[in-house]
């Protein structure tokens, strides 16, 4: 007895679950996951540092309407789901059952019909006990706060690039409106060169240097009209609908330049970064999925259970019965 409770003991201690390797984060993981109803707008509002009403405008329109943000709001919803569908793994499994029916039995006295009532009740269990269901839950979990963090990441770079091609549009129009001034500078050097030339003041070759001037500055108008066009075409797109020059507003002078955001230690840093902590929770998820590979190679034990009544009623009386079974799977 004592030589079989013995070899009973090591093969359980051998069975040892897997052990979650250590990986300091740049914050700590919370013990348990809150199911928010969406994640949330959580970035800073950096952008009204400039104070710009349209800009401000911008944003908000692009946090609606952008498809990457639905898309990663859908995934989000996927994976809420995948959490709460492996925490009620790890709970008792209720199922109840109703029958009835119509029966007509042949006898020697007669056809005898009558009613047939069966209600069942059934329960079943799994015991986590190599934490495989557990691990599960975990790596479920972990997954959904890398999605938060993704998201953040999301709105980050977002909102980097509406604010990078607004004020790319405005140094745009900047530059053209200082083209303009120089075609009309070009054009006065022009006229006066003509007259000059007339006069035979100047040779050829100035009216011809002159006119090349203005040419070329021309041309850079036109390149400057195609460029703006297509940062208002990839505004349009980062927001959400079709373009339309009305995008990115009239700005034409860019604001002054704010005081430099606070930059912090470098750890500081690091551990402010959304993609940095999506990587660490995807990390630490793979290795709760190794917890549950190792522990799907032990047997598993579902406890089953189910009590029903069952009631005949037929012509000639009743007949009302119970019945029960447990079983472990």
């Amino acid at each position: 007895m004592k030589i079989s409770l013995f070899v009973f003991l090591m093969l359980f201690v051998g069975c040892a679950v897997h052990s979650p390797q250590s990986v300091a984060p740049p914050l700590p993981v919370p013990a348990s996951f809150s199911e928010q109803n969406s994640p949330g707008v959580p970035v800073e509002r950096w952008w009204e540092v400039f104070e710009d009403t349209d800009l401000n405008l911008l944003m908000e329109e692009a946090f609606s309407g952008n498809p990457d943000l639905a898309q990663a709001y859908e995934r989000f919803e996927q994976s809420r789901a995948v959490y709460r569908s492996s925490m009620a793994a790890r709970k008792p499994s209720v199922d109840l059952k109703g029958e009835w029916s119509r029966e007509n039995t042949p006898s020697f006295f007669g056809n005898n019909s009558g009613n047939s009532y069966i209600l069942s009740l059934a329960a079943g269990f799994e015991p986590d006990l190599w934490q495989k269901l557990k691990s599960r839950t975990m790596a479920a979990g972990l997954d959904m706060e890398a999605l938060r963090e993704e998201i953040k990441t999301l709105y980050i770079s977002l909102s980097a690039r509406i604010a990078d091609l607004y004020y790319l549009a405005a140094e745009q129009r900047a530059q053209m409106k200082l083209t303009e001034q120089t075609i009309k500078s070009y054009t006065d050097i022009l006229s006066l060169v003509e007259q000059r030339y007339r006069g035979g003041l100047v040779p050829a070759l100035d009216v011809y240097q002159a006119q090349q001037n203005l040419f070329r500055v021309r041309a850079r108008r036109a390149v400057l009209e195609s460029a703006l066009r297509v940062t208002e075409h990839a505004l349009s797109v980062a927001l959400g609908h079709y373009p339309d020059n009305k995008t990115t507003g009239g700005l034409i002078e860019l604001p002054e330049t704010p005081a430099a955001f606070p930059e912090g230690l470098p750890s500081e840093l690091l551990s402010r970064r959304p993609d940095v902590r999506a990587a660490l929770l995807r990390l630490k998820a793979s290795d709760a999925r190794v917890a549950v590979a190792i522990a799907e190679r032990f047997p598993s034990f579902n406890l089953l259970g189910s009590y029903g009544t069952s009631s005949f009623v037929f012509s000639t009386g009743d007949i009302i019965g119970n019945f029960w079974k447990v079983l472990i799977n």
